[in-house]
């Protein structure tokens, strides 16, 4: 609540400035909303060419090696 008088213009500063960072913080807001789901969107792109029951057949077989690397193993897929 703002305490305000417009024949003395008191308060209108302060009121003012309250909207400006309302505005700001929605923007704000607005701009990690569209990040994350860019970021989803980017993801599923660039997944939906591996099809997950081959790619778990595919660990199940390399599980077999000792030497298996996991990050090894997904940049085969990138």
């Amino acid at each position: 609540m703002f305490k305000t008088i417009a024949s003395q213009a008191g308060g209108i500063t302060e009121v003012a400035s309250f909207i400006k960072e309302a505005a700001n913080t929605q923007h704000q807001r607005r701009e990690l909303l569209m990040t994350e789901k860019a970021y989803k969107l980017i993801q599923q792109k660039l997944t939906q060419h591996i099809d997950k029951k081959k790619l778990r057949q595919a660990i199940a077989e390399a599980l077999t090696d000792k030497k298996f690397n996991l990050y090894s193993f997904v940049d085969a897929y990138v």
